[in-house]
């Protein structure tokens, strides 16, 4: 299920309580579902948009350019009546967050409006791969998917396989692969593989496999379904899908239509943000807690360091000192 809420002719500019309308607003239709089917997931997105101060400083409203943004709460999981209120408090905070780490990010910009709201609620299930199914366009598209035509319902294997072993042309052919389950011990797995078995089978195979997905019918509204918290040396990109895998041969390729630009950047597949310089991507990894569990990142600077700004600040700015 899928509301939109569009805007309306007096946008409420604080987003803030724009959060705090939205919990009553989605609160009855969660209990609804949840007297329907028990358990539930939902998901949120807020699309904002921001200007910068300092870019538009000498241009007039017509000529005004905006960042547009897709503030997203991540996945929550519903199993009992009685968590709504907190999982709604939880979507609210993360939303906040993201908000907070992408005005930081892009230093400066300030909060125009509160454009759309989209809701998404699915019927909680296992996760598992079976047979073949078609990509949308908009994925298939970037040519960074290889989606093998699998009959059966070992598609996380086959995906798997086509990350481990170059086959060269045709990678798209189950034919490639079938000689190779033996060989990597995936012939043993359990199929249809569920993303509760993937940490097992990270540790079988030495690997580290991050899973994400979509919520949406064009694949534009994608978001980290599992990430590994296990490190080995080869990482694997699975896409999930009704009840599908698929490598993802080229992350990049995946998500550079969020971006302008053709410039190389630096991704953080657990929260999906992206940064230009090497060393702020690091800095993000130290302290992102990801999709689910999104918080505010604060760096302060080293006790011997000296602290100068270069240019206007043209938001409010406080300097806590923390003895």
């Amino acid at each position: 299920m899928e509301v939109t809420a569009e805007p309306n002719e007096h946008p409420i500019i604080s987003l803030e309580h724009f959060l705090k309308a939205m919990g009553d607003f989605l609160r009855p239709m969660l209990h609804l579902k949840m007297r329907k089917y028990k358990n539930i997931t939902f998901s949120v997105i807020v699309n904002v948009q921001y200007t910068h101060p300092k870019r538009d400083l000498y241009v007039n409203e017509k000529t005004k350019s905006y960042d547009t943004q897709g503030l997203q709460s991540g996945r929550k999981t519903l199993i009992n009546p009685s968590e709504i209120d907190d999982k709604l408090d939880a979507a609210a905070e993360d939303i906040m967050n993201r908000n907070a780490n992408f005005i930081r990010d892009k230093s400066g910009l300030v909060l125009e409006d509160i454009v759309e709201l989209k809701f998404f609620i699915f019927k909680k299930t296992n996760l598992y791969g079976r047979s073949y199914k078609e990509l949308p366009k908009f994925l298939t598209r970037k040519h960074a998917i290889i989606n093998v035509k699998n009959t059966d319902n070992r598609c996380f294997g086959y995906a798997v396989l086509s990350a481990m072993q170059d086959v060269g042309r045709n990678a798209g052919r189950p034919w490639q692969y079938d000689r190779l389950f033996a060989q990597y011990g995936l012939d043993q797995l359990d199929y249809p593989v569920t993303i509760a078995d993937i940490p097992a089978i990270e540790d079988r195979l030495l690997v580290t496999i991050n899973v994400f997905s979509f919520g949406d019918d064009q694949g534009r509204m994608r978001y980290p379904l599992y990430i590994s918290k296990k490190v080995y040396p080869k990482c694997i990109d699975l896409l999930y899908w009704e009840e599908h895998y698929a490598w993802i041969k080229n992350f990049s390729s995946f998500m550079v239509d969020v971006t302008k630009g053709n410039h190389k950047l630096y991704w953080c597949k657990a929260c999906l943000g992206h940064f230009r310089v090497e060393h702020e991507y690091k800095t993000h990894l130290k302290w992102c807690r990801g999709f689910e569990e999104a918080g505010q990142i604060f760096i302060t600077p080293e006790p011997w360091q000296k602290v100068k700004f270069d240019h206007q600040a043209y938001v409010p700015l406080v300097i806590l000192s923390i003895s």
